[in-house]
């Protein structure tokens, strides 16, 4: 049986330039300009300081979504706090307005 889910790339290309994991937002949007849409959250995790202590803290998530056009698949870009974490594959885009 198959599932459908979303397949991950380390580097998406914007014109003749790449973005990649590790990259910053400004960076990103320097590149490949503002995404189609955003959303954002904060995620608890654990952070360790010294000593072992453990402290319950959250860290800033955003989703960006790139829409570039019907013939192209859609990219999700995952970035946590603020450093590009994850790129994702999505469906073909739509046609832009």
């Amino acid at each position: 049986m198959l599932a459908m889910v979303s397949s991950q790339t380390f580097a998406l290309r914007c014109g003749s330039k790449l973005v990649g994991l590790g990259d910053r937002k400004h960076e990103v949007i320097r590149i490949c300009g503002e995404p189609s849409f955003t959303d954002s959250f904060d995620e608890p995790i654990v952070a360790y300081g010294y000593g072992g202590y453990q402290q319950r803290v959250t860290q800033r998530v955003d989703v960006w979504t790139y829409n570039f056009g019907q013939n192209r698949f859609m990219q999700e870009l995952v970035f946590e706090g603020g450093v590009l974490r994850r790129i994702n594959r999505l469906g073909y885009g739509y046609r832009k307005n």
